[in-house]
């Protein structure tokens, strides 16, 4: 059953990947921030809130150093999401896997 949620957080981090990275650089730091999406969503209880908690904080302070005139670049703001959007679907094909009642 962890297979599955891993295969899809890093197909999730390798689309955005395409989509939004211009380098083979920043698509390997994608298919990292998925991979450690999906071990999150893994080693995580059932509805555990930390990780979105997290990541709405670091959010928060990405924005109040950008606005403190710090040069953060987009790819800054980009990697949190690609990580919590793995974490998500990690979570939700472990939660259809365990409804279908794979083991």
């Amino acid at each position: 059953m962890h297979l599955p949620a891993v295969f899809t957080a890093l197909a999730v981090s390798l689309a955005l990947a395409f989509l939004l990275a211009d380098g083979w650089v920043e698509i390997a730091l994608f298919l990292a921030a998925g991979l450690g999406g999906g071990a999150v969503a893994l080693a995580m209880p059932r509805g555990a809130e930390a990780p979105y908690w997290l990541f709405v904080l670091l959010i928060i302070a990405l924005v109040a150093l950008n606005l403190a005139g710090t040069e953060i670049s987009r790819f800054a703001f980009i990697l949190p999401i690609v990580f919590i959007a793995a974490y998500f679907t990690a979570r939700l094909t472990r939660k259809i896997a365990r409804l279908a009642g794979a083991k």
